[in-house]
């Protein structure tokens, strides 16, 4: 079991494409971004979610990360879970995964749809 463990890594993930609301709650107060993103993934990543790119100064970049175990040839559909967070208002945001880094338009929501529309992340 521990050997199993130690063999697992964190690996950017293949990126297809990603949808983003933010969700406006007045000038002064900052609002809130959520995010997911879809793709295909070898079977032996798992647990694959959205992670802050912290090299990235001006903007919202995001990575799409996955934890590694034996290699697969196999591949299989993901989204990710939503990822949440308190931001001033972009109108796009990019998405890096194994395969590049994909610009994401912004859907913008204001106070009173904001917490309505979080199931539109999930419509294709």
């Amino acid at each position: 079991m521990s050997s199993e463990i130690s063999q697992l890594h964190r690996v950017l993930v293949p990126v297809a494409n990603a949808k983003a609301i933010y969700a406006a709650f007045g000038s002064r107060m900052p609002g809130f971004f959520r995010i997911i993103a879809k793709g295909h993934a070898p079977l032996h990543v798992g647990h694959i979610r959205l992670a802050p790119e912290l090299h990235f100064m001006d903007g919202v970049v995001l990575k799409v990360m996955g934890t590694a175990k034996r290699p697969s040839p196999s591949v299989r559909h993901y989204t990710t879970p939503v990822y949440s967070f308190e931001s001033r208002y972009h109108k796009e945001i990019f998405i890096r995964g194994a395969n590049g880094i994909i610009p994401v338009p912004v859907d913008l929501l204001r106070d009173d749809t904001a917490d309505t529309d979080v199931d539109a992340l999930y419509v294709d």
